[in-house]
């Protein structure tokens, strides 16, 4: 009696799953997410050093510690595979010139910057069935969603440095996984929040992160897979775009991070709804 209980647990179990994995296929589809990954791609592409030109404006005496400089270009390598040299620069360019930043081009920066939530916000909106905000809504909250990611920017870098520390040198290995789990435990929190926030309608915090803790999930082992495939001598880009080649892999990792992004948003979509039914 208990073995066909378990069985029939275990196929009601597998049923639900099937049944999440098709919904979330259906949702992305209809969502038009490739497309909108696209555009997602570029505006990221557009924002993406104004964010890094406004989160070091906010925290260069921060940055200008050496063991955090550190981690913040061990962080380049790892979330901007083969691109990290080119930002690079620009971040040692900004840091040496950040006296010559005042409020006004922080503000700007902030302004720049905010773009690509405005589109994010705009497919999240699509995938949860929301209705749009009005301009200066959505330009405010994508404004406050660059404060936010500023803020755990700062947090994260500060604990990577403590992380990578070797005390009295037999924590490296723990140090390495420490940052890890800490790079995880950022990209849910972030995740959860634009998926909790964004959407012009209340997404409740399970469901958020429950979308969040899969995107990044699928993140990390993203991040694995596409530099093996860099390193691995398969793609040659460098034949036909010459010196574009970083700002192509560039382009194809922010594009591959906006499928994922949206991925986790219509499992989330999805799994609200079983909770919804499931109360019902």
């Amino acid at each position: 009696m208990e073995g066909e209980q378990t069985s029939e647990n275990r196929t009601m179990g597998l049923g639900r799953l099937w049944r999440l994995v098709s919904q979330t296929q259906r949702v992305f589809v209809e969502g038009e997410c490739p497309v909108r990954a696209a555009s997602l791609a570029y505006h990221l592409l557009l924002s993406l050093f104004p964010l890094l030109l406004f989160l070091i404006f906010v925290g260069s005496n921060v940055l200008s510690a050496q063991g955090t400089r550190q981690a913040l270009d061990r962080y380049l390598d790892e979330v901007i595979p083969a691109a990290a040299n080119s930002v690079r620069i620009v971040v040692d360019q900004t840091l040496e010139a950040r006296s010559a930043i005042g409020l006004i081009g922080g503000v700007l920066l902030l302004w720049s910057s905010s773009a690509v939530f405005i589109s994010l916000s705009t497919a999240l909106n699509v995938i949860w069935n929301a209705a749009p905000r009005p301009f200066w809504r959505r330009r405010i909250l994508a404004i406050v969603t660059v404060l936010i990611i500023g803020s755990l920017f700062i947090v994260s870098m500060w604990f990577s440095t403590l992380a990578s520390w070797p005390w009295q040198g037999m924590l490296t290995t723990l140090g390495r996984w420490l940052s890890r789990g800490l790079d995880l435990i950022v990209t849910v929190l972030l995740l959860g929040l634009m998926y909790r926030l964004l959407p012009n309608r209340i997404v409740p915090w399970r469901a958020a992160f429950a979308g969040a803790f899969l995107a990044g999930m699928l993140w990390q082992i993203g991040k694995v897979l596409f530099g093996w495939f860099l390193t691995s001598g398969l793609p040659n880009y460098g034949l036909v775009y010459g010196s574009l080649t970083s700002v192509v892999i560039l382009m194809l990792w922010t594009y591959l991070s906006g499928l994922i992004i949206l991925l986790g948003a219509a499992f989330g979509s999805v799994l609200e709804k079983e909770i919804l039914e499931s109360v019902a």
